[in-house]
């Protein structure tokens, strides 16, 4: 029973009320049968705390982080934080190693039981648990991470001649890389780059970026990843 003015009820035709027992329903209906009108004309407050609305375009409420995740609701810092980490906002890890030229962090997750690489830029908060000591110093494993910041341990070679642009944005997004390039003899325009990956994707994207920019010299498995991605994702 909703409706602009005199116009037909938006919500006359509701396709499906969920959970009927209890105290949460849920609306659901094609595009355009009034889900959108409904949020825009009760107040944001009681509907934020009352309702649990999936719109048709991700839609992020002008207040605090807390109040997003929380939806409005009081809860307690215990239960916002299972919330994060069971949204894998949020890990709790040993740092162990950093590798200062490519802005990494080298953890062991201790909830999964894992090594894992963190981008320090892409870190939104650090919380340092000063009275809580290294559980697992003994899976504190030393990895290798290629130049594109991939990890592994089996490399797998690649040799690439670029053109001096190409060069330059390699070594502009890679610093580390600097130490695999060599210039061609005679000819400014024309660099060598030699280096062991542990995976394909890294490099394989920087090559598809700037392919009309690069050739591959010597790299018969990044040519057969670069066909395969093509023909699975342009065909």
């Amino acid at each position: 029973v909703f409706k602009w003015g005199d116009a037909e009820f938006l919500l006359e035709d509701v396709d499906e009320v969920l959970n009927t027992t209890g105290t949460w329903y849920a609306y659901t209906d094609v595009e355009g049968g009034g889900q959108s009108a409904i949020t825009n004309t009760y107040d944001p407050d009681t509907l934020h705390r009352r309702f649990g609305v999936v719109f048709q375009n991700d839609v992020i409420f002008a207040d605090t982080i807390r109040e997003n995740v929380t939806f409005g609701r009081d809860v307690t810092e215990d239960e916002l934080r299972d919330a994060a980490e069971h949204a894998m906002a949020r890990s709790f890890v040993e740092a162990y190693d950093v590798l200062p030229e490519d802005g990494l962090v080298i953890c062991y997750d201790r909830k999964k039981f894992i090594t894992r690489v963190f981008n320090i830029n892409r870190i939104g908060y650090v919380e340092i648990k000063e009275d809580e000591p290294w559980k697992y110093p003994a899976s504190h494993e030393k990895i290798e991470v290629d130049v594109f910041h991939m990890t592994g341990d089996k490399p797998i070679h690649v040799s690439l001649q670029m053109d001096l642009m190409a060069k330059n944005l390699l070594i502009e997004e890679f610093p580390r890389a600097k130490n695999g390039v060599k210039p061609h003899k005679g000819d400014e325009n024309i660099w060598y780059f030699d280096t062991d990956v542990f995976q394909l994707e890294g490099v394989g994207r920087f090559y598809m970026g700037l392919a009309n920019h690069i050739k591959i010299l010597d790299a018969p498995e990044l040519k057969e990843y670069v066909s395969n991605f093509c023909k699975e994702y342009l065909s």
